[in-house]
């Protein structure tokens, strides 16, 4: 038993946990798609299903009428993207909900954050990341952009100095991304850019503490329809961030 129906999988490597589903439009009946965005949250499958043809025998049930459970995986999934939407909304109302929160967490808080507000978003591994925490896309003016975003979260209150900002403007550079955000909760050490070229210092935008409230008091509004950005995503992802002379 086959699903009788148009559906394609996007994933960018081979070892990736999870998959997205796309239906094309109209091609799809609206209860089926309905189901189908109920048993998977978001529209994440796991990948192993797609491979061994699951996936392929689970729409096929959905399309003639047997409900199907959420899976546990799909589930963790969910409730932690709703976990990170309200700790946003939390920050936007008191900033002081940063200094409790763990790294890893508000690095999930971000991606939210960033899909929300109109961007293609992935969300890098915990560890060996290659410098970079997430990875955003936007479409301006029927061109593709894509920049890295860099976050550290450091409750010691450390600063961050000229070697890290040297390390990501490299990343930057190195995979030909259009820019780069480094966001730092407790600040820079004097003279970050000191010996930055003029370019150099316009592929990178350094924002702190404020910034990430502003990206969270943004998204709730957003979010409550308070708020549609006219203006484009690059400029959302810019702005407010540290003027550096």
């Amino acid at each position: 038993m086959r699903y009788q129906g148009t559906y394609e999988v996007f994933y960018n490597l081979e070892d990736d946990e999870y998959a997205l589903l796309n239906f094309p439009p109209l091609e799809t009946d609206n209860r089926v798609l309905a189901e189908v965005e109920r048993v998977y949250p978001t529209m994440k499958v796991l990948l192993s299903k797609v491979k061994n043809g699951e996936l392929d025998r689970e729409l096929a049930a959905i399309q003639q009428g047997k409900p199907l459970p959420i899976y546990q995986a799909e589930k963790i999934t969910l409730i932690c993207e709703d976990v990170s939407r309200k700790f946003a909304q939390l920050i936007a109302e008191d900033s002081r909900y940063l200094d409790n929160l763990e790294w890893r967490d508000l690095e999930k808080v971000l991606a939210e954050v960033f899909k929300e507000l109109g961007f293609a978003v992935e969300l890098t591994p915990g560890s060996k990341d290659g410098g970079k925490d997430i990875v955003v896309e936007c479409v301006v003016d029927e061109l593709q952009y894509t920049y890295i975003i860099e976050i550290k979260h450091w409750r010691s209150g450390k600063r961050v100095n000229h070697s890290h900002v040297r390390h990501f403007l490299n990343v930057i550079v190195s995979e030909k991304r259009k820019g780069g955000l480094f966001l730092s909760t407790s600040g820079y050490s004097n003279n970050i850019f000191s010996t930055f070229t003029k370019i150099e210092r316009q592929q990178l935008k350094l924002g702190d503490k404020n910034k990430v409230v502003s990206l969270c008091k943004r998204y709730v509004q957003t979010k409550s329809g308070l708020l549609y950005p006219r203006e484009p995503l690059t400029e959302v992802l810019f702005e407010q961030t540290i003027e550096v002379l």
